[in-house]
């Protein structure tokens, strides 16, 4: 088929301006598509394999529609593939998508980078959709141009607006998108796609910065032959016949069979009632045979295996797994494996989660960001990255001890960051807060005298004035050292006075029997503080005998 392009009064192209032309902007802020229902005329039950390798071949000759409509049906009507496809699509668009600024290598973003990554940001996330005409926001965007990875094209058409922002003054950004029918599309003999305009094969290019193409070829051919669904046709439909045979085979098979047994010479009046009783039994529950009569109900038969039906309908379920999800552990309950298994198998879906996610931001960022910035800027350098990253469960037990370390070590971590790394709000200056309750000092071993002697050292190593944070540090870890071996005596007496491991155990057990989860917690807390200012106290005293 062969497309003529006619002239488009929208295919003029933009100027380096900080604002596009009068008459660009407004047919950015028009839609080009009438978006009518498409209705599909082929029904499942008229694919047969000659059809399908008909519909397949007709693709690589330019008929895009044809086989659209044929991964739509198979949608439409595989359970598995409807749900395999709707997960992976739940996954991606469910990432955490977010705009990083333009930087050089090792370098801070400029304010003019950070700038553009915040107009890229407003543009993706304030978008303003008429759910009413269909119009979609980010989120359908991202879910629209992702049914290219399975079906080979996908388009979408964008509604721009112009915005008046506080800090950028006018802006144009898109208002909303809408998904484009292949109806409304087509290919010229030179692999160009171009708007159908009519049913006369007249076409026109398509005006920039109006639509978003997406195209995911899944091998090296052009991406008409190279969809993911492809492969999964002919098992789409061998799993429809075999639906159909199981269906015959289980209202065939699957209900008692009514046997009636007549005396030879029996009129034929009377075989018909009998006929018609034994056809009405089945609903009525119910009939009125002919004295000798013998009427039997034989059980439905039985298979001991699966049958050939249900193993083409696994292995169309297992082989659809396995391509859409790479993988069918998490897929199928049935499939049970070790934990390393499964492991594995969460892995490989993951990994192809985050290479269909990094294929979406890479359309996105040569198409939609471009288009943002060089119509505002005139022109696309220092272009912000989007991405898509996965959102992981958090351990907040082991963020806590992460960052209990690296305070302790001297590191210094932003307080905002802080806050939004543990999920707790930033107080405000005059807020109410919550501080943990600073436990008293426990007395040296030996009472006040010991503690008086102690100070004494302090002072006459010239630590009264201003002590240094070393001599603090090992000062405090020798009091709590000493006060700690006391506390601890009467399990140390325990210890020694067992005759063996089983008796200490048995002996401490008892020993903390009344205690509660708290105060063990409290007790081991106040433990690791304790080797915390030990080791920074062993530290100070290498550093101090180094330097004398």
């Amino acid at each position: 088929m062969t497309w003529q392009l006619q002239a488009s009064p929208q295919t003029q192209t933009i100027t380096r301006a900080a604002r596009p032309p009068a008459r660009l902007a407004d047919a950015l802020t028009q839609g080009v598509i009438r978006h009518n229902l498409a209705w599909r005329g082929a029904r499942a039950a008229q694919f047969d394999p000659v059809r399908i390798e008909s519909v397949l071949s007709a693709a690589l000759a330019g008929d895009h529609q044809s086989q659209w409509e044929l991964f739509d049906l198979m949608e439409d009507t595989w359970p598995r593939l409807a749900k395999n496809i709707a997960e992976l699509k739940r996954a991606v668009t469910s990432m955490r998508w977010s705009v990083q600024p333009w930087a050089e290598a090792d370098a801070p973003p400029t304010a003019e980078a950070i700038e553009r990554a915040a107009l890229v940001e407003h543009a993706i996330w304030r978008m303003r959709p008429d759910a009413a005409s269909g119009e979609r926001d980010f989120t359908g965007l991202l879910g629209d141009l992702f049914d290219a990875w399975f079906k080979g094209l996908s388009l979408c058409e964008l509604i721009w607006e112009e915005r008046e922002l506080p800090n950028q003054g006018n802006v144009f950004v898109p208002r909303a998108t809408h998904w484009v029918h292949p109806s409304n599309y087509a290919l010229t003999g030179e692999g160009q796609l171009v708007l159908r305009l009519d049913q006369e094969n007249r076409a026109a290019a398509l005006p920039p910065y109006k639509f978003l193409v997406a195209t995911a070829p899944h091998r090296a051919t052009h991406y008409l032959g190279a969809g993911l669904l492809r492969p999964l046709a002919w098992w789409w439909m061998a799993q429809n016949f075999a639906a159909e045979w199981q269906l015959n085979y289980a209202q065939l098979f699957g209900v008692p069979i009514r046997w009636a047994t007549y005396a030879a010479g029996t009129p034929s009046e009377t075989i018909t009632r009998i006929g018609d009783m034994l056809a009405n039994l089945g609903s009525a529950g119910w009939a009125a045979f002919p004295e000798g009569t013998n009427l039997q109900l034989l059980e439905g038969q039985k298979t001991a295996g699966t049958s050939p039906q249900e193993a083409i309908q696994d292995r169309a379920d297992k082989y659809c797994d396995l391509l859409i999800l790479g993988q069918t552990l998490t897929s199928d309950p049935a499939d049970r494996g070790t934990q390393a298994l499964g492991t594995v198998h969460e892995r490989i879906r993951g990994d192809v989660i985050q290479a269909a996610a990094d294929w979406l931001a890479s359309l996105l960022n040569q198409q939609l960001v471009t288009a943002v910035l060089e119509l505002n800027y005139g022109e696309a350098d220092n272009a912000p990255e989007l991405r898509a990253e996965p959102v992981r469960q958090k351990d907040y037990l082991a963020q806590a001890r992460r960052d209990q370390i690296l305070l302790q070590s001297g590191v210094e971590l932003p307080r905002a960051w802080f806050y939004e790394r543990h999920d707790i709000p930033l107080p405000g200056p005059d807020e109410e807060v919550i501080r943990r309750n600073t436990p008293e000092p426990l007395a040296p071993a030996g009472g006040p005298d010991a503690a008086a002697a102690q100070a004494g050292r302090a002072d006459a190593a010239g630590w009264a004035a201003e002590p240094p944070s070393d001599a603090i540090a090992a000062a405090k870890a020798q009091a709590l050292g000493q006060a700690y071996r006391g506390a601890l005596s009467p399990i140390r007496a325990l210890i020694l006075q067992a005759r063996s491991p089983e008796e200490a155990y048995h002996a401490v057990a008892a020993f903390f029997r009344d205690w509660s989860p708290e105060k063990v917690f409290t007790v081991t807390e106040e433990a690791l503080q304790l080797a915390a200012a030990a080791g920074a106290a062993a530290a100070a005293s290498g550093r101090k005998s180094q330097e004398t």
